[in-house]
């Protein structure tokens, strides 16, 4: 196994499973420092028939045998990472879904098997909780959560919790451990700059469980 890639190694802190079309071009990302990965996004579609985009890195060797391409299926295990954006445009923090496994899927055998979009994280916050409720009443709190790797670094998930979990998370210090279950999300926001108002996307999980472990 390699020790600064972790390609092979199955973070129990961090798992990650999404069914769906590629819907970019396939680009050899070099700038990410685990190793020489395929860059693309894959289209999730929910329940409510909003499509979710997600950023997909999959080492070159785990494509090897692949015939990837814009418009296939895939299903993919992995880890929900954050990278560090050193190319001055857009987030400065980039969140992705790293492959420790994909597979292609007929059209047939992605309908079939449902949708697929869930993640697990157990990590300690990082930032104070923002509790708040929506202009509909809708009780909703924004964590940073801190998923640790086997490589003695962290990934910084962006996590938000809702109703009676929103509601049990106000009173959670920095430093608490917690566990998330739910799927990760895309949404547009507009960001203005001094060339005008530009849409970006941004990335977060959308926890429907969570649990406090302890207080370190």
């Amino acid at each position: 196994m390699d020790k600064n890639n972790n390609i092979g190694f199955v973070n129990l802190n961090n798992k990650a499973e999404l069914a769906g079309r590629i819907c970019s071009e396939i680009v050899a990302n070099t700038a990410i420092d685990e190793c020489v990965c395929l860059h693309f996004t894959v289209e999730c579609p929910r329940i409510s028939k909003i499509n979710d985009y997600i950023n997909v890195l999959v080492p070159t060797e785990k494509a090897f045998n692949l015939s990837l391409s814009n418009g296939a299926f895939v299903r993919i295990n992995g880890q929900f990472r954050s990278y560090n954006n050193s190319s001055g445009i857009g987030s400065r923090l980039i969140l992705a879904l790293f492959a420790d496994d994909i597979v292609l899927l007929d059209e047939k055998a992605y309908t079939e098997s449902g949708q697929c979009n869930s993640v697990f994280l157990k990590g300690n916050i990082c930032k104070p909780v923002i509790y708040r409720k929506t202009p509909l009443g809708r009780e909703i709190s924004d964590i940073l959560l801190a998923v640790s790797r086997s490589n003695y670094r962290s990934d910084y998930i962006p996590t938000i919790l809702w109703g009676v979990n929103a509601k049990a998370s106000e009173l959670l210090e920095v430093g608490c451990k917690i566990e998330v279950s739910g799927r990760m999300q895309s949404r547009e926001y507009t960001k203005s700059t001094d060339g005008g108002d530009v849409i970006r996307r941004a990335y977060e999980i959308s926890a429907s469980k969570f649990s406090n472990i302890y207080i370190s």
